[in-house]
């Protein structure tokens, strides 16, 4: 039976975040929200002899997260009734179920794109080195930083994603700065690139939206912001983690030569309907 996931589930959702704790990483931190009371989503299931089978979470940002321990769940009517009616522009997965759910949208939508990505988490005992501290005094960021919004719409437009209204943007980078999880690298007092940590819980953080302008790439700077990253979650006692895109073959030997290893292959579906 699929269904809309309601607190009365819980106990069978912490089974399951239980038993495939290793492979729901990227879905713990919306069930953490959905588990205090703070849903930023609607998780569904599919229960078969009281027992949960998969779970699937759609955002409030368009992405659909899924994850089943047996992909016949994939072909199920009422799963794709869902789909339509959120109409998420993104689904992340394991390579397998992204597939799976190709198979049952892909006569019902206008076009679709697979990119596979991979996951990989930190497996080094340390951070051997540090070559900047972008939280110190000498790396500021000043009010009229964030007052010439063109670096951050060239980042936006670099990840494909919508230009928020330029207050909101500034407002939101300003508290993700606060709370040490932003940071933007300055050259000559012109940012040059930046990166943070998102999705985080008590036990691991991913980085993300790791961004080096074109004229200072090729210098080591992406490095030096993941290794500042990196060091920052282990500072936390949490679990560095961060997915990939897998033909990017030069941002994998980055990230290995600091210390992450491969854990498993992802996919993300984006949909045009």
């Amino acid at each position: 039976m699929f269904l809309k996931l309601e607190m009365k589930h819980l106990e069978a959702m912490k089974v399951y975040f239980s038993t495939y704790a290793d492979e729901l990483a990227y879905l713990l931190h919306p069930f953490l929200k959905f588990e205090s009371g703070a849903a930023e989503g609607v998780f569904y299931g599919f229960i078969k002899q009281e027992q949960l089978q998969g779970v699937f979470y759609f955002s409030n940002k368009s992405v659909m997260t899924l994850h089943c321990m047996d992909l016949k769940i994939l072909g199920n009517l009422t799963l794709l009734k869902a789909i339509k009616h959120h109409k998420p522009r993104f689904v992340k997965g394991t390579e397998e179920v992204t597939e799976g759910i190709y198979r049952l949208i892909c006569r019902t939508v206008k076009s679709t794109k697979t990119s596979s990505s991979l996951w990989m988490a930190y497996d080094a005992k340390e951070v051997t080195t540090r070559a900047f501290d972008p939280y110190s005094s000498e790396t500021k960021i000043s009010e009229a930083h964030f007052n010439d919004m063109r670096f951050f719409i060239e980042v936006q437009t670099h990840f494909g994603a919508q230009v928020k209204a330029i207050n909101d943007m500034v407002k939101s980078l300003k508290e993700r700065m606060m709370e040490e999880d932003y940071l933007l690298v300055l050259k000559d007092q012109e940012i040059i690139a930046q990166g943070f940590i998102e999705d985080e819980t008590e036990t691991l953080g991913f980085l993300s939206g790791i961004y080096v302008t074109p004229k200072y790439r090729g210098q080591g700077i992406g490095e030096k912001v993941s290794l500042a990253l990196t060091h920052k979650l282990l500072e936390r006692s949490k679990r560095p983690t961060l997915f990939v895109i897998k033909e990017n073959q030069s941002a994998r030997r980055l990230y290995e030569k600091i210390g992450y290893k491969v854990i498993k292959p992802y996919a993300v579906l984006t949909i045009v309907y």
